[in-house]
């Protein structure tokens, strides 16, 4: 939860009107788009607080009511979408598009939503130029005050055609039609990732079951390799191609942390090197080096170092343990 400076009524009453519109606006998109995945939360609570929060139906002495001073979490969710194709005015084939929204407490009054979209029927320049083009069309052509997803997903059905090249939506229609073991078909796999990255993130703690199933299933879903160690602290690697490496850690900076920040990246140029002799793993998986708890049903547990800087030391990367908790040589 964010932390926020004391509130009059009066105040409380505009985070409330708000976030009412907010709400309106998840109601509308969950009708409009009802299947399995199409929209998933980064916090999957997250409605059901708010709702309490703009009734004021907590109990007293709960941590999260108003009069604790606190303001709820923002809403933020992934939506899975098919756009369709056009090529010469007829729809050909469709685009596959994951659009990150999140909603500044401030929205639609103050201020407008935040999103990005990210299209593995595109090349990287094809999803900056998209991304960039519809940030322009939200602050230029939205008037504050209005819910207006609806209208950045008409532009996108409108205009996602004009980014997308015959290459890359028939290269992407051969192979979704024509499946190879382990075929990937985001655009680096497809032509070839210039970048290979490793990143290794450190947070304060990591407990949440929600947070941990969410790194797993992301590292599968971009193909990437490395581990993630829950615990107090928490530590993450993730090595693949840049531009899903950077996917993965733009997702997971969004969740709701006390303390998390990136402590080393690797960048590889791929010359003429296979991208699977650049990684130091060879699948994605969570680690569980528990030395010891403190209470809280055990849950308060500590990661043991040593086991850590072995299991570190077997994939040749003994510099890192000293990188993540800040030794001298």
């Amino acid at each position: 939860m964010m932390n926020t400076p004391s509130q009059s009524f009066s105040e409380r009453d505009t985070w409330r009107n708000h976030l009412r519109l907010q709400i309106c606006e998840i109601d509308m998109l969950l009708s409009m788009y009802p299947g399995h995945n199409e929209i998933v939360f980064y916090c999957p609570d997250i409605i059901d607080e708010l709702r309490l929060y703009i009734d004021d139906d907590y109990p007293d002495d709960d941590i999260r009511s108003p009069n604790n001073e606190e303001i709820p979490r923002t809403i933020s969710f992934l939506m899975h979408l098919k756009i369709p194709i056009k090529t010469d005015g007829v729809f050909t084939s469709s685009a596959r598009v994951v659009i990150d929204c999140s909603f500044p407490h401030g929205y639609p009054v103050i201020c407008h939503p935040e999103l990005s979209v990210r299209c593995a029927d595109l090349s990287r320049t094809s999803n900056s130029s998209l991304n960039a083009d519809l940030k322009d069309y939200i602050s230029s052509s939205l008037p504050l005050g209005e819910l207006c997803i609806g209208d950045c997903l008409s532009w996108l059905h409108d205009n996602i055609s004009n980014y997308a090249t015959k290459s890359a939506i028939s290269g992407a229609s051969v192979k979704a039609a024509n499946p190879t073991p382990n075929s990937h078909t985001s655009p680096q796999h497809q032509q070839k990732p210039s970048t290979f990255s490793r990143l290794w993130i450190y947070s304060h703690h990591l407990y949440s079951q929600e947070k941990r199933k969410n790194i797993i299933e992301w590292a599968k879903d971009l193909k990437l390799t490395g581990f993630s160690l829950p615990g107090k602290p928490g530590v993450v690697c993730l090595e693949g191609p840049d531009f899903d490496v950077d996917e993965h850690w733009n997702r997971l900076r969004r969740l709701n942390w006390k303390r998390i920040t990136v402590k080393h990246r690797e960048d590889f140029k791929v010359t003429g090197k296979k991208v699977g002799k650049l990684r130091a793993f060879s699948d994605f998986e969570e680690k569980n080096f528990a030395a010891h708890s403190h209470g809280h049903g055990g849950r308060d547990y500590h990661m043991d170092l040593g086991m850590l800087k072995d299991y570190l030391k077997q994939h040749d990367l003994d510099d890192i343990f000293q990188i993540l908790f800040d030794l001298g040589s």
